[in-house]
Formats: structure tokens, sequence, C-alpha cells
């Protein structure tokens, strides 16, 4: 009796140190997890600047009365995409189309000369270029902690628990445009 309690003790031990190591490794991987989340938050408020651009520009369009329907389809678009997605990796890619259409409604005065003289449309272009070193400064501290959490992650006994507990990957954000 004494050998049969002392191997039911030492797997009772042994299933001990595993949960204990496993809880380890879990508190570890929601800890870098949470790391990236705060650091992509910084992204994310930098591209939510952008809505308050998108409406400057909108307004700016609708009082001059420019002639740019799809300019200003385009642009509340992008606004309400930029509000209604708050997953990381489906926003990444958000940062580079708006890029690109606010570049695109930045240029208008090549075509319309009076905004030259809209001091409101002139700020706005600075504060976009603001905006844009703001989100490559965030995003390269985003790719930074990413780069921490998925290789963490995919080590050893944190991929086992990571897969266990459904622990999902992070995309990293590569820059397409140059500013």
């Amino acid at each position: 009796m004494n050998i049969v309690f002392t191997v039911i003790l030492v797997i009772f031990v042994i299933l001990i140190l595993v949960g204990i190591i496993g809880i380890g490794f879990y508190n570890k991987l929601v800890f870098r997890k949470k790391k990236v989340i705060d650091k992509f938050n910084a992204v994310y408020m930098s591209l939510k600047e952008r809505v308050d651009i998108i409406d400057s520009i909108s307004n700016i369009i609708v009082a001059n009365k420019l002639h740019e329907d799809n300019m200003l389809m385009e642009l509340n678009k992008m606004k309400e995409v930029i509000l209604e997605n708050s997953s990381v990796n489906d926003t990444l890619p958000l940062i580079n189309e708006s890029d690109d259409l606010l570049k695109k409604a930045l240029s208008l005065d090549s075509i319309y000369d009076e905004l030259l003289k809209d001091k409101i449309y002139m700020n706005l272009k600075d504060t976009f270029k603001n905006n844009q070193y703001k989100i490559m400064y965030s995003i390269e501290i985003y790719n930074e902690e990413v780069e921490e959490y998925n290789n963490y992650k995919s080590k050893g006994v944190a991929n086992v628990v990571s897969k266990i507990f459904r622990f999902s990957d992070y995309s990293y954000y590569k820059m397409e445009n140059d500013i």
C-alpha cells in the first residue's frame, strides 16, 4: 500500500508542477498579448485622429462648393471603416488606405487654386504630415512588441499553451508608402 500511495503522490506532484508551469506560460502569454494591444492602441488613436482630418477636409470641400462628390463619398466611407474596425489585424491595412486617400484629398489644391489661400486647408496638410510621423513611430514600437510576442509564442511549452488556449497571431505592419 505504501508503494501505491507513493506512486499516486508522485503523479499528483508531477501534475501540480506541470499545472504551475503551464499557468506560468499562460500568464506570460497574456502579459505579452496585453503589451501588443497597448502598443496597438497608440496606433489606433493616431488612426482615429485621421477621422478629424477627414471631417475637416469634407467640410472644406462642402464649404468651397468643390465638385468632388466621389472624394466626399470615399472620405466618409473611410471614416466609417476606421471607426467600425477595432481588430488589430483588420485595422492595420487601413493605415495605408487612409494614407493614400488623404494624400489624394490634400492634393486638391493643384486643381482648385482657392485652396492655396485657405489657411485651414494648408494647416491640415501639416496636421496630416505630423499624424504620419506619429503613426510611423507608434508602428515601430508596435512591430517590436509583436515580434517579441510572436517569437515567445512560437517556442516550446509556450507554443503548446498558446495552441491549447488559442492565442491569436498578430500581424506586423509593413510600410508601403514613404512620407
